[in-house]
């Protein structure tokens, strides 16, 4: 779903680099929706994802590669867009004020490491306006999260598991959705100053289940606390992954040290990542496909969120195979290895079955196993998944399929799997040993 709208906020408010000098217009906030392949019986977890851009540009659509990310892996992902510097929403006289006086002890604080392209005050100085433009940033982000749990029922989302993503500015706006939940009247004007907040679904939740902030800090919070005096930090706030370039010079790593010291401070729960790279490095590690931010954020997210994963590389590390489930187009087939009978075949409405449901019969609940067409899941006697691999297809009744079974009297195990024409095996460290054209004489019948 595009372009969703999820709200309404002041705009055009500005005389000059003041905001809130006069009466302003009316504009529409929006978000975009990704979600899994599929339908599901069950609310499903999802991720707020809040772009970067120091307050000044970007939008949703910049963060679509983490929000696809979350989405193909189960998620519903939503990303957002809020008022920029340009869109010149309200803020409060006091903010602004605040601000100013924030940023510019900052800009005499030069940390003892900066190497940057630009002088220290003058990169300050660029980013006071931006900061100012983060209370219409902040009003909104919170707005989102109140839009996501108002609607979570006719999105199908379990508001038990709903985490936020954010980036560079989008990371700042990530960490005053952590302590949200205790402070629901930040960044909230008057409705004299504010005739949108009203769409903003005030009687809405603001709780979320994981943090991921990736090159962040905790700026606009504390320039709230010079305000008013309130530290904002509390036990109360979710787990937060903390990931920050050690050479960035853009928001200094500094700033998000002081998000770490809260958090430990207060003792709860985050994982502190300062890697060797420059703002919001996207690297990817030597023999991964995937940014180690986002590998990152997977794990963080689904241990804090309490979500059992189910990884489709996993290999065969033992174990006695009781049954075979191959995923098919449209459909997925189970058979039980005593006697090779089928078990069951169930339909899938989506052009490439991703998720195959295992019912457990001890304890009568079930698994979802994650896996595209063409491949094949094992699973041992308590239906607990042992391995899943590629090279499988279904072709009207027989089953063309891996098989697994464990040799008593030869060190590895027979993966018997008629792809391609040809037999696999493999040992008990999964090395492929040989493959044959034909399996030997003494292997059990043909299925």
């Amino acid at each position: 779903d595009r372009d969703v709208v999820y709200a309404r906020g002041t705009c055009d408010t500005a005389v000059g680099e003041s905001l809130g000098e006069k009466p302003g217009k009316g504009m529409d906030l929006a978000l975009d929706i990704y979600r899994p392949e599929g339908k599901f019986d069950t609310p499903l977890p999802a991720v707020l994802v809040i772009h970067g851009g120091a307050f000044v540009e970007g939008s949703k659509e910049e963060a679509e590669e983490p929000a696809k990310f979350f989405a193909e892996r189960g998620w519903v992902a939503i990303s957002i867009n809020y008022r920029l510097w340009e869109h010149k929403g309200f803020a409060p006289k006091w903010w602004q004020e605040t601000c100013r006086e924030y940023m510019k002890e900052l800009g005499e604080a030069e940390p003892s490491d900066w190497d940057g392209d630009v002088e220290w005050k003058d990169l300050i100085e660029d980013f006071t306006v931006s900061k100012i433009a983060g209370w219409a940033a902040a009003r909104d982000a919170k707005a989102a999260l109140r839009f996501v749990h108002a609607n979570a029922k006719e999105a199908n989302i379990d508001t038990s598991r709903i985490a936020v993503w954010g980036e560079s500015a989008g990371a700042l706006l990530s960490v005053v959705l952590a302590t949200a939940r205790s402070n629901k009247g930040d960044f909230q004007d008057d409705e004299k100053d504010d005739p949108f907040l009203k769409t903003t679904t005030l009687d809405s939740q603001e709780s979320v289940a994981a943090i991921v902030n990736f090159a962040g800090g905790a700026n606009l919070l504390e320039v709230l606390e010079r305000h008013d005096g309130k530290n904002r930090f509390s036990k109360d706030m979710p787990p937060m992954l903390m990931f920050h370039g050690d050479k960035d010079r853009v928001v200094h790593v500094s700033w998000n040290e002081i998000v770490r010291a809260e958090y430990e401070k207060h003792g709860v729960a985050h994982k502190w990542m300062k890697v060797s790279g420059p703002h919001c490095p996207w690297d990817t590690l030597k023999g991964h496909k995937t940014p180690r931010i986002m590998e990152e954020s997977f794990q963080f997210i689904t241990t804090h969120t309490g979500l059992k994963v189910i990884d489709k590389e996993k290999r065969f590390e033992g174990g006695t195979v009781a049954r075979l489930v191959c995923v098919a187009e449209k459909a997925s087939m189970s058979v039980a290895l005593k006697g090779d009978q089928l078990a069951s075949v169930r339909k899938s409405s989506s052009e490439e079955t991703r998720l195959v449901v295992v019912h457990h019969k001890e304890t009568d609940d079930w698994s979802i196993y994650v896996a595209k067409t063409g491949h094949a899941l094992a699973v041992d006697e308590k239906d607990d998944l042992l391995s899943i691999r590629g090279g499988a297809t279904v072709e009207k009744s027989n089953l063309k399929a891996a098989r697994f079974q464990c040799e008593e009297k030869e060190d590895y195990f027979l993966l018997k799997c008629k792809a391609n024409g040809k037999y696999l095996y493999v040992d008990p460290k999964d090395k492929l040993v040989s493959t044959r054209e034909t399996p030997p004489e003494d292997e059990l019948s043909r299925w």
